[in-house]
């Protein structure tokens, strides 16, 4: 009793101090493994542990929190962000080019629109593609959470060396894609395998800055049973024809 007592109290305490953040901007890490950035706008405990609910509609763990009182645009600037353009609502793509607070949102100046960080965790869920962000350093910095993942990833990859994350029988075979990215010799690796019925088509793409320097590793994951399956053509809105 004495125990349950001493951790209730601890947890009234954290609460306490982390109402304190409401309105301040934090970044941190989701439990799904997704970095999040923006403001705290309520604070509550889940299981014994605070979270932080931010005005992106994510929610972060205090433990999870890994910067408070304000944006290090540092962080973002220069990161390769899509989703949809919140001024008319087509798609934006591009590199971070900076970064400023409108209203409540964060908002992010890309090459070709802005965006907010919500949209930008929006855009990512829905594409129809698997994605996974591996820095220059071979360490796992993204994974997109997609309803239908063809390999289920956990937040337990982030900050992982990516050779750690590969069958040991398959590592040398990505370790000398990465080497080939670095060193410039290709730009792009791509395979498939069938696996459980379905037809998946993986592809590798380096990422470079303006001046060509090496800057990680996207990988691109499709289940793309069904396009190899379409014949003639279907256009726009056929299928709403009766």
């Amino acid at each position: 009793a004495f125990m349950t007592e001493l951790e209730g109290f601890v947890n009234r305490e954290q609460l306490s101090s982390a109402s304190q953040m409401i309105g301040k901007f934090v970044s941190g890490v989701t439990p799904e493994g997704r970095s999040a950035l923006g403001k705290v706008i309520a604070v509550r405990l889940e299981g014994g542990q605070v979270m932080l609910e931010l005005d992106t509609g994510e929610i972060i763990g205090l433990e999870q929190m890994t910067r408070l009182g304000g944006v290090d645009s540092a962080e973002i600037v220069g990161s390769l962000v899509a989703g949809p353009d919140g001024s008319d609502g087509g798609l934006a793509i591009g590199v971070v080019e900076s970064v400023e607070i409108d209203g409540n949102n964060v908002l992010l100046h890309l090459d070709t629109g802005a965006l907010t960080v919500r949209e930008v965790n929006a855009i990512l869920t829905h594409l129809p593609v698997d994605v996974t962000y591996v820095d220059a350093d071979d360490s796992v910095r993204f994974f997109s959470q997609t309803p239908e993942r063809i390999f289920p990833r956990s937040p337990a990859i982030i900050g992982r060396k990516v050779q750690k994350c590969h069958p040991p029988a398959s590592v040398h075979r990505v370790q000398q894609i990465l080497d080939d990215f670095r060193a410039g010799r290709r730009d792009e690796a791509e395979f498939w395998i069938q696996m459980n019925g379905k037809f998946i088509h993986i592809r590798y793409f380096a990422v470079r800055d303006e001046r060509g320097t090496y800057q990680g590793t996207l990988e691109v994951t499709q289940e793309v049973s069904h396009i190899r399956a379409l014949e003639g053509e279907r256009r726009l809105l056929d299928d709403l024809v009766r």
